[in-house]
């Protein structure tokens, strides 16, 4: 029964989840807070940890829509990942290479 709950909660939950692409626009290391400013709209969304985030990072964040799907402003962040484009084109010229 618990398996079951478990997979239904996964799945209601997994509908108010969407990635959204940024930068890292601030670092306010006093705090340990990150702001990652979103390409699309340019909002700002902060984030406690700093770690070895700079200023300019790309970023991917996985955010929940808090149920309020209609009010992005209210969203939360639940995981903010380095995006290192430059790999990907290193990767995918190595390969054309071969």
């Amino acid at each position: 029964m618990q398996k079951i709950l478990m997979i239904l909660l996964c799945g209601i939950l997994s509908r108010h989840l969407y990635a959204m692409p940024c930068y890292v626009a601030e670092i306010d290391e006093q705090y340990d807070l990150v702001c990652f400013c979103d390409y699309a709209y340019e909002d700002d969304w902060w984030w406690e940890g700093v770690e070895d985030w700079q200023e300019g990072d790309g970023a991917n964040l996985v955010m929940f829509d808090n149920f309020t799907p209609e009010d992005k402003y209210d969203d939360i962040i639940i995981r903010a990942t380095y995006d290192r484009p430059d790999l990907y084109v290193e990767m995918r010229g190595d390969a054309e290479n071969d």
